[in-house]
């Protein structure tokens, strides 16, 4: 999967053939999961789709931190997965690093890859690992070097694969074998890999830059090449590219992985059932376990696509029955059940497609309903007829939209066309919210600058077709308190008692995370309340609701003692928690962190308005609550990865600057590797700053969302780091500066 520039994961199915029983293979191929164009919340529905993946990952550079997330995503999604360890090439020309040197690199990085997860382990002996150059379009197995020296050594082939890994030398003196853990190895031998599959392609290398024509034809002849006379006339790096094109093509390698290491569709879901299908072990559970065609249509719809002929339509999988043109189907998704016509189906190639009567399960596919196709993103199909089958579990999206940018057209006449825009692009791109805030402005945001800018520059110019202005790029913050308080409002007739404390953070990260809901049973939530963090039990059934949203990281809890009609204002008090949680008293940022307990209410028999009133009451105690807990505010930080060539220290200086924590530093060869806490707003232009002040392009950052902090200073107090953030905010929504006398 090569590096392509900003581009999406496209769809291709193709009919390959391997010389097999079964001769030929239908592969579908999702390109490209790639750390420079997508985020895991991209790469998570289509990961829903698949039965296995092939990972690419360089060899010279090292896994990335969105390397390192997928991995642990794909093993809890339990999806088989193979290895192709890319740029050896650059190993050989570019680093000219000796064999043993490159086997030293290369199983590192197996072994860091492997160290992931302890369940899972990936071994080049297994022929589950391969090396090439994907820009070059090479790769080999160990099995395949082995089925050349099998026969050479009298031993089988899947001895021999085994032997051209790990601590295996070969004496060329007493022609024997030795496996050497700790002591050095016997005089005159050499590591397996290095003297029987580095050094050959070593001189194979060097036999073609230096333009030693004698040689290479020599070598050509011993692994059956031939080559015409216009080919043999190339330059160096075309001819390169030639030869190991034909001595071992990526396409063959990476086709024997996937036919021979990655499940089929049946063996695939057979073990994924239970974790696809949201309800319980029944019927619906079995057809999605056999992978059936006979059996009722079961589908899942992951995102809408600009692909056919230039219109919109939707990408998903089948996984049980067949899915045909004309057919009736019912749709769950996120918020409605209905049902609806397919008009077409497609299977793709690319840009380009091919329209079929009917698809049978374990294929992806790309169809057209009539209607809508924007509101069936992210939806379960089913066969119209049924009624009683539940929804297949929806992807889970990593990263939380904390940069955002306004839009607005440049001709009022095109509101209407970006207001479309908008909405396409909310359902077919995971990592975009689109909203519109109370002033009537229209918001876009995104998990950092780069996926914004994918979803301004190219997405949504591409949904509207249209010209429209953006504003600079702003951090979501939260406002928190910083110690606790009690209070007591009265409002007319009635007056509300309640009292703050901070939550602590595990706990926000597990309401957060979904791990604990609103959905969740009474006794459930109170299991984990009081297991895990200490509650006590009578408590822990005292909570009422999560804010804002009644899923949000703030919760209400109903403390009071001896109020009989608390049932009946549930309702108002729930309600005015997620509009206080919603909106903060600071810059109108959401709250996080917060617990707030109904301590005393007192209502008058005869006051007016009932519910409303105790609305209003409940609203205004909580508000003068957190008011009294001195506010805080809290920032977005990410977990950086920076690969850059230069001096360590400029690179730390930089970092510096950007209020970075350094976790910690690597060199490799010719860069410096850093792990560092960045806080978002310090995140923009981070790489033209690395640049400028290292004057090298060969920088690299990759950032993925890590936690919250808080912002140094009290927000209250004029002058400080805190008190002018919060006036931008209070800027950029139109509002008044913040009033501190």
């Amino acid at each position: 999967m090569p590096d392509k520039g900003e581009c999406e994961a496209e769809p291709v199915s193709k009919l390959l053939h391997y010389d097999c029983a079964e001769g030929e293979f239908l592969i579908h191929l999702i390109d490209s999961i790639e750390t420079k164009n997508t985020d895991l919340s991209e790469a998570a529905p289509l990961l829903h789709t698949t039965d296995g993946l092939v990972l690419v990952i360089d060899c010279v550079e090292g896994m990335s931190t969105f390397t390192d997330m997928l991995l642990h995503r794909v093993t809890c999604d339990q999806i088989q997965t193979v290895l192709m360890l890319n740029k050896v090439d650059r190993m050989l020309l570019e680093l000219q690093l000796s064999p043993e040197e490159i086997y030293q690199s290369l199983f590192r990085t197996v072994s860091v890859v492997s160290s992931i997860d302890s369940d899972t382990t990936w071994n080049p002996a297994n022929n589950e690992v391969c090396f090439g150059s994907a820009l070059h379009s090479w790769a080999f197995t160990l099995g395949q070097f082995a089925e050349r020296y099998s026969s050479k050594f009298g031993i089988d082939t899947t001895r021999m694969t085994r032997k051209l890994w790990g601590d295996n030398f070969f004496s060329p003196t007493t022609r024997k074998w030795y496996r050497v853990k700790c002591a050095p190895p016997p005089d005159g031998s050499e590591r397996a890999f290095c003297m029987f599959i580095m050094q050959p392609l070593q001189a194979m290398f060097e036999a073609v830059m230096n333009r030693n024509t004698e040689m290479l034809e020599k070598m050509l002849k011993a692994v059956n090449i031939t080559l015409t006379p216009d080919e043999m006339k190339q330059q160096r790096v075309p001819l390169l590219k030639c030869v190991m094109g034909r001595f071992f093509p990526v396409s063959d390698t990476v086709l024997h992985m996937v036919v021979t290491k990655l499940p089929s569709p049946k063996e695939s879901q057979a073990h994924r059932a239970r974790r696809l299908y949201t309800g319980s072990d029944d019927k619906y559970c079995d057809m999605l376990r056999t992978c059936d065609p006979e059996a009722p249509l079961l589908m899942y719809i992951t995102c809408t696509r600009s692909y056919v002929r230039g219109s919109r339509a939707v990408f998903g999988r089948v996984f049980s029955g067949k899915l045909s043109t004309g057919s009736a189907v019912r749709v769950m998704g996120d918020r409605e059940v209905f049902t609806a016509e397919v008009s077409e189906v497609f299977l793709m190639s690319g840009s380009r497609c091919e329209a079929i009567e009917e698809v049978p399960c374990g294929n992806v596919l790309c169809l057209k309903f009539k209607g809508n196709e924007s509101k069936f993103a992210r939806a379960t199909v089913t066969d119209a007829t049924i009624t009683d089958c539940q929804p297949l579990r929806g992807t889970r999206h990593c990263v939380l939209p904390v940069v955002y940018v306004t839009v607005e057209p440049f001709h009022q006449t095109d509101l209407g066309k970006l207001l479309e825009g908008l909405k396409h692009l909310a359902h077919s791109y995971p990592l975009a919210q689109c909203s519109q805030s109370e002033t009537g402005t229209h918001v876009i945001a995104a998990g950092d600058e780069r996926h914004l800018t994918i979803c301004v520059a190219k997405k949504l110019k591409d949904a509207s077709g249209v010209l429209f202005r953006t504003s600079d790029p702003m951090v979501s913050l939260r406002e928190t308190i910083s110690r606790n308080s009690r209070v007591r409002t009265v409002n007319g007739h009635n007056s509300v008692g309640c009292s703050t404390e901070q939550l602590g953070e595990d706990l926000c990260r597990h309401i957060e995370e979904n791990k604990m809901h609103a959905g969740m049973d009474t006794s459930s939530r109170a299991r984990v309340y009081a297991d895990r963090f200490d509650w006590d039990v009578p408590d822990t059934k005292r909570v009422w609701c999560f804010g804002p949203d009644l899923h949000g990281p703030n919760v209400l809890v109903d403390m009071t003692r001896g109020v009989h009609n608390m049932h009946e204002l549930r309702d108002s008090f729930t309600s005015a928690w997620s509009w206080v949680t919603s909106q903060g008293q600071l810059c109108e940022e959401p709250l996080r962190g917060v617990q707030m307990d109904i301590t005393d209410i007192a209502t008058h028999a005869d006051a007016p308005e009932g519910s409303k009133q105790m609305y209003l009451t409940a609203k205004k105690s909580f508000f003068e609550c957190c008011r009294a807990s001195q506010p805080r505010l809290m920032e977005p930080v990410f977990l950086s990865h920076i690969r850059a060539a230069g001096q360590i220290d400029d690179i730390l200086h930089v970092l510096q600057e950007k209020r970075c924590t350094i976790l910690g530093s690597e060199s490799g060869p010719q860069v410096f590797d850093v792990r560092a806490y960045l806080p978002v707003a310090e995140s923009f232009r981070i790489v033209s700053s690395l640049r400028c002040n290292l004057r090298s392009y060969s920088v690299q950052v990759d950032n993925v969302f890590d936690h919250w902090q808080h912002v140094n200073g009290d927000p209250l107090v004029s002058g400080g780091h805190a008190f002018r953030l919060v006036n931008e905010v209070r800027l950029a929504k139109g509002m008044a500066p913040l009033d501190v006398g």
